[in-house]
Formats: C-alpha cells, structure tokens, sequence
C-alpha cells in the first residue's frame, strides 16, 4: 500500500499532505500471479501423475486446485485493491489525520502528534543482475522510507517519503527535457514543479540521500529524527540537526573525551607537524587491515585447504591445482591490501581518508561539516526490506554530513572500529 508516496503539499511547509498507494508495477504483477495461479488450479488434474499416487491422485489434485484458486483469489484483491486503494495523510503541528478509501468504503482516524517519538529513515538495498549484454554486473539501487513513528502503535506509523533511488528513467529525463525547453515562458508555479521533478530525478540517478530532506522533516515537525539504517537507532533531538560534531561537543550534547588508550596492532597512529604552529599539525592513523572481508579471505583459503589436502591424498593434481589458486589468491589479496595501507588524517581543518587500491572509496571532508561518525553494519542493507541475510561485509565506520556519507575501516573488528571512532570523535572535536 505505501510503495508510492506522493507529496502533495508546498515542501517545507505544514501542513503536510501525502497520498499513498500502490504502484503500476506492484499490481501488474499481483495481477499476473493471479492469472497465473488460476490456471494451474484448473489443470492440476492433468498435472498429477496417476502412477505415482494411484487412489490418492483425485484427493491430491483437489487439494492443489483449491490451494490454487484460494492464492489466486487473494493476489486478485490485492491487485484490485490496488487501483481503488488509496491513503491521504495530513500532518500539522498538532495532530496526523489519515483517510483510507478503498472505493466505497472509507476509514479515518486522528492521532496527537505528540504520540509521535520522531521521523524515521530507513534503507533498504536492492540488488539487480544488469551483466547480460552490459558490463556493468550486479547494480545496486536503494528504496529510501521515512516515516513518523508513533511510540506505542506500529499500526499507526505513517510513511511521508518513499522512493527507489538509482535509476532514473529515461522517459521522464526527456519528458522533462521536452517540457522545458517548449515552455521557456513558464509561470512560477509551472518552474517550480519544472524543478521538483529535476530535483527527483536526480536522486534517482545518483543514488541519492534523502538525509537533508529526513532532517528537514524531523526540524518541520520538532521530534526527534531517527536514523535505523544498518539496524541501529541513533536518535538527534531536532534542535541539534545540522549541528557538527564539534558544536555538539561545545554544547556538551555528545561526549567526545579521550580515554587515552593505546591504539590497537591494527592501527598506527602519527601526530605530525610543527608543535609551535596548529596550521601544520595533523593526525596520521595508518590502518593495517584488509578491506575484504574476512569471512571471504577466510573461505577462499579454506577452499584452497581442502582441495589441496584432497587433490594431495587422492593424487589428484586437478584438486592441488585448484588449492593453490584458492590459497594463492587468498594470500595475494591479504598481502596486497596489507602493504598498501588506508590512511586517516586529521588535520585543523579536514579529514582525509586515502585507499591506495581503491581511490574511488578516498575522500575528503571538512570537520564543520561533520555531524556524525558511527559503527554501521554493511550488510544490514543488503536484503531488501529488512531480510535477513548473511554477513559477509562486516563493519566500517560512517562518517557523516549534509552533503555525503562516506566509510572508512572496512575490515577492522568492531572493538578496533570502536577505538577508531572514539578517538576521531575527540580528535575532530578538538581539532
């Protein structure tokens, strides 16, 4: 039902109105298993072999037939209900009041706002295997949900923003092109919308980050935003929003202390400069961990072990051949990523994080921008919506802003990452 979530009212603004309904793709789809089911239930009785279960054949493809029908009735509803189904929502500042209509039948109901604990924003990833006819392998695109979660009712829990992000369409790229270049004379309210769509496609094609709009909201409606990506619950009360991590610290908002406790093997910290001038010094940590995953190194060369240890008491050379290139290349990744180090560096006015084998994952990030430096769980977005899936990635830290999200640590182990984060804590906040 909340798949689609139009915004309806000015943005930034209350009150706040959402319709929600289901998409074209979703009820084409139940429409489809529905046909499809259909007509397996009317020709179960062929399907059925007689030899196989004799007097039993007529029970068993009744049985089927009716389990069928029962499944196809149900993705029937629910792809009817998606035409006719919809949810308007309105939220101001004192109350969210929800109309659901499916056609003749309306419910509604009114809640206070303040049975709200604050605007949610979850991710969910969504893999797609694009490597026939392109090179590009296996695409990532994320489904962005914020929500207004009510504190005790789940039922009551409201969407105000959903969107697949990374994909934009090429249809409506050049139905936008088409549109602005016939109207060069548009109104204002005509180029305003001109530009909401252009704003949208944009987070479609860059895999966008909805954390402005996510904060906006929490700020609109004054509750607390909440971010549950990577399966956690970080709360910001909404007046800290947009605040760094060092105005935090001054504020006394965040502890961002130092213990003082040695680094651990993995990582090697440097203080770097002139003692006698602040705009020469900086922080170097050297991170000497691989950034696969260990769970990978650890089966590769656990494949390679027994095949070599087969390939060897079977007198097998296919099998040892094969283990040597497992173990090979188990050890070759090791090593590689072990002498060619990242690197964090803090300095007064930036931090700088350097992958000499991937230079797509370095970055560089002003401190004043620096709102949050968390532990996320990189697998926790791997399965679409909340699936359990095997963890395989591991953990980096996250470091956020306004303008971007980027990881830093992958492969560490979590009490190394914890260090980490403690001490980049401190040391962007005194920097």
């Amino acid at each position: 039902m909340n798949d689609k979530v139009e915004l309806i009212s000015a943005e930034g603004s209350l009150p706040i109105h959402v319709v929600c309904s289901s998409s074209v793709k979703r009820t084409f789809l139940s429409l489809m298993a529905s046909t499809i089911l259909f007509m397996f239930a009317f020709i179960t009785d062929a399907l059925v072999p007689s030899s196989l279960f004799g007097e039993q054949k007529d029970l068993l493809a009744d049985s089927l037939s009716l389990i069928a029908a029962a499944l196809a009735a149900l993705f029937l509803l629910r792809g009817l209900l998606g035409f006719v189904a919809r949810q308007d929502i309105t939220v101001d500042d004192q109350a969210v009041s929800v109309s659901a209509s499916f056609r003749f039948w309306v419910r509604r109901w009114q809640e206070p706002l303040t049975n709200y604990r604050g605007v949610r924003w979850n991710r969910y990833a969504i893999h797609e295997d694009r490597s026939r006819g392109s090179s590009q392998g296996i695409k990532t695109r994320y489904r962005h949900v914020i929500d207004l979660v009510h504190d005790t009712n789940a039922k009551r829990t409201v969407p105000l923003f959903v969107a697949e992000t990374g994909r934009a369409k090429v249809i409506d790229t050049l139905t936008l092109v088409r549109k602005a270049f016939s109207a060069p004379a548009a109104g204002t309210t005509e180029r305003a919308e001109l530009e909401a769509k252009a704003r949208g496609l944009g987070e479609e094609a860059n895999a966008g980050n909805p954390r402005a709009r996510w904060e906006a909201l929490s700020a609109l409606l004054g509750l607390p935003a909440i971010d549950a990506r990577d399966g956690a619950n970080e709360i910001r009360d909404a007046g800290d929003l947009d605040k760094s991590i060092k105005d935090l610290a001054a504020e006394g908002r965040i502890n961002a202390d130092w213990s003082g406790s040695q680094p651990p093997r993995s990582l090697e910290v440097e203080q770097r400069g002139d003692p006698e001038v602040p705009s020469t010094q900086e922080l170097r940590i050297t991170i000497h961990a691989a950034h696969l995953p260990k769970a990978i190194l650890y089966s590769l060369g656990g494949i390679g072990a027994v095949l070599g240890i087969t390939g060897v008491l079977r007198l097998d050379f296919g099998a040892v051949l094969g283990g040597l290139l497992f173990g090979g290349a188990a050890y070759g990744i090791w090593y590689l990523q072990r002498k060619n180090p990242h690197q964090l560096t803090v300095t007064r006015n930036e931090i700088r994080y350097e992958d000499p084998l991937v230079p797509s994952r370095s970055f560089v990030m002003p401190l004043q921008e620096i709102e949050s430096i968390k532990i996320r769980d990189r697998d926790s977005e791997s399965a679409e919506a909340g699936n359990r899936t095997l963890k395989f990635s591991g953990k980096e830290l996250l470091i956020s802003s306004d303008k971007r999200e980027c990881g830093a640590g992958g492969g560490l182990a979590e009490d190394e990452l914890q260090w980490l984060r403690d001490y980049l804590l401190a040391a962007v906040a005194k920097a």
